[in-house]
C-alpha cells in the first residue's frame, strides 16, 4: 500500500479543487440544446385492395419530419379500437395491407434532447372490386354515403363517397358491366326542379355529366346494358304538360338520348324500372299501362326491336294472374317498385304492389315475386312486407332488396329463402337505399 506525506496530500486536494482527478480525464457532460421538432407523414388517404391477391403495398413516409431526429416509432389502430399496435421504427413505413376499414396511423419522433413530437394519418382501405361486391347508399343522418360491402362474406361496410351537397337521389344506381363507372342521379343545385344523370368513376372518384334533362324534368332509374354500350332510363321532361314518361336509351360515349318509338304514350305512366335481358336486345319494364275491362291496369311488359319499331308484349297474361291468385278482386300494380332480369336470362324478380287475399293471407303493400322470364309462371313470393328494388347477383344465385319501412338491405337465394339482414353489419342508426352489384 502506497503512503503519501502531508505535502503531497495537500497538493492532491488542490488538484481536485481545480477539477482534475488523478487518473481520470478532465471532461464535462454537455446536454444537447432543444431543437425545433415536428413529426410529418406523407402518403395516400384512401387505397383499394388488389383484385388479384386482395392486398395493398402501403408506404407512409415520415422522412420529411423536422428536427435532429434520433428515433422513429410507427403505430396503427383500426377505427373504434383503443389500443395502438407497433408497426415500424424506420423513417418510412412499408406494410402489406390485407384488411378493409378506416385505420389511424401514428408516427412518434424523438430528438437528441429527448423531445417527442407525433403526427396522425387516417387511411381508408377499400375492398377489391370482386363480383360479390355490392354498391349501395346509406344515410348516417341526412346526407347519403355511397358504400360497398361483400354480402356473401358479411364484410364490413366501406364508405366510398360522401355526398356533402345532399343532392344525390338514391333511385338510380347501376354498375357498368366489367367496367369502372356507376350511373347516379342528382338533383339540380340551383333550386330548379329536376334530376340529371351522372357517371361516377369508382377508381378516380371523379364525376361527369351524362344527360341534362329538359327544364322541370327528371332522368332516373338508369340501368346499363349487358355490354356497357347503352343506359336505359326514364325521362319525363319533354312533354311536361302531358305528364309523359319515356323509355330512353343513351350511349355512354356519344351521350345523345334515343327516345324509343312506341315506348311512350299519353298515359300517366309508360313504365318503371327498365331491365335488360342478357343479350341486350330486349328491355323489361314495370307498371306499363293496359286497358282491361274499362280500367287502366299496370303490368310488366317486354320491349323488343328497340332501335326499330319496338314491340310490346306482356310477361304474364291477365288470365294467368287471375288464375294464380284465384281472385278477380286481387289488385296488383306489377313492377311498380323494382324489376330485375337475372343475368342468366331465366328469372325475373319484381316488386309488386298487391292488395287482397291469397292462400288465406291478406296482403296490402309491396312484395317481391320471383317468376320465370319466359312468362310461364310465378315461382315464389318473398314473405317480407314493403320489399322493393330487387337486384340479381352476377351469378343469378342471389338477390339483394330493400325494405323501405325500416330501410334495411336483405340478401336471399334465388328461391327467396335464407334471408340475411345485411344492415346488421353496420350502425343500427344507418338507413339504406337501393343497391347495385358489381359485375
Amino acid at each position: 500500500m502506497k503512503t503519501i506525506n502531508r505535502k503531497e496530500f495537500i497538493k492532491s486536494v488542490s488538484l481536485i479543487s481545480a477539477g482534475v482527478i488523478l487518473g481520470c480525464d478532465n471532461k464535462t457532460t454537455v446536454e444537447p440544446e432543444p431543437s425545433e421538432l415536428e413529426a410529418r407523414i406523407t402518403g395516400p388517404d384512401s387505397v383499394r385492395l388488389s383484385r388479384e391477391d386482395g392486398t395493398y403495398n402501403l408506404t407512409l413516409d415520415g422522412s420529411e419530419s423536422i428536427g435532429n431526429i434520433s428515433d422513429y416509432a410507427w403505430d396503427k389502430r383500426l377505427e373504434g379500437q383503443e389500443d395502438y399496435v407497433s408497426v415500424g421504427t424506420e423513417p418510412k413505413l412499408n406494410e402489406i395491407i390485407t384488411e378493409t376499414g378506416n385505420f389511424d396511423y401514428r408516427l412518434k419522433v424523438k430528438d437528441n434532447a429527448k423531445q417527442i413530437s407525433d403526427a396522425n394519418h387516417k387511411l381508408n382501405v377499400l375492398p377489391a372490386l370482386y363480383e360479390d361486391i355490392i354498391w349501395f347508399y346509406k344515410f348516417s343522418g341526412v346526407k347519403p354515403i355511397l358504400c360497398t360491402m361483400n354480402p356473401k362474406d358479411y364484410g364490413a361496410v366501406s364508405e366510398e363517397f360522401k355526398d356533402e351537397t345532399g343532392l344525390f337521389a338514391t333511385s338510380t344506381l347501376s354498375k357498368e358491366f366489367n367496367g369502372k363507372r356507376l350511373a347516379l342521379c342528382k338533383a339540380r343545385s340551383n333550386g330548379e326542379y329536376g334530376l340529371d344523370l351522372l357517371l361516377y368513376d369508382i377508381v378516380s372518384g371523379e364525376m361527369e355529366s351524362l344527360h341534362n334533362t329538359p327544364t322541370n324534368g327528371n332522368s332516373w332509374q338508369a340501368v346499363w346494358s349487358p355490354k356497357g354500350e347503352y343506359l336505359a332510363f326514364i325521362e319525363d321532361g319533354r312533354y311536361p304538360s302531358k305528364n309523359k314518361d319515356e323509355l330512353t336509351l343513351i350511349s355512354s360515349v356519344e351521350k345523345e338520348p334515343i327516345y324509343l318509338a312506341g315506348a311512350s304514350t299519353n298515359d300517366d305512366f309508360v313504365g318503371f324500372y327498365p331491365s335488360w335481358n342478357p343479350q341486350g336486345n330486349k328491355i323489361m319494364f314495370g307498371m306499363t299501362t293496359y286497358h282491361i275491362e274499362g280500367k287502366k291496369e299496370r303490368r310488366i311488359s317486354i320491349y323488343s326491336d328497340l332501335f326499330g319499331q319496338p314491340i310490346r308484349e306482356r310477361l304474364h297474361s291477365e288470365e294467368y294472374l287471375q288464375d294464380y291468385f284465384g281472385n278477380k278482386n286481387f289488385f296488383m300494380f306489377e313492377g311498380n317498385s323494382g324489376l330485375s332480369w337475372s343475368p342468366d336470362g331465366t328469372l325475373v324478380a319484381t316488386s309488386n304492389f298487391v292488395a287482397g287475399t291469397y292462400n288465406g293471407v291478406n296482403y296490402n303493400g309491396n312484395y317481391i315475386f320471383i317468376a320465370n322470364a319466359d312468362g310461364s309462371g310465378i315461382l315464389t313470393l318473398i314473405p317480407k312486407e314493403q320489399a322493393v328494388a330487387p337486384t340479381w347477383s352476377p351469378d343469378s344465385q342471389h338477390l339483394i332488396f330493400r325494405t323501405f319501412l325500416d330501410n334495411k338491405l336483405w340478401l336471399c337465394d334465388k328461391n327467396g329463402e335464407n334471408l340475411v339482414d345485411l344492415s346488421s353489419f353496420s350502425d343500427s342508426k344507418d338507413k339504406y337505399a337501393e343497391a347495385a352489384w358489381a359485375k
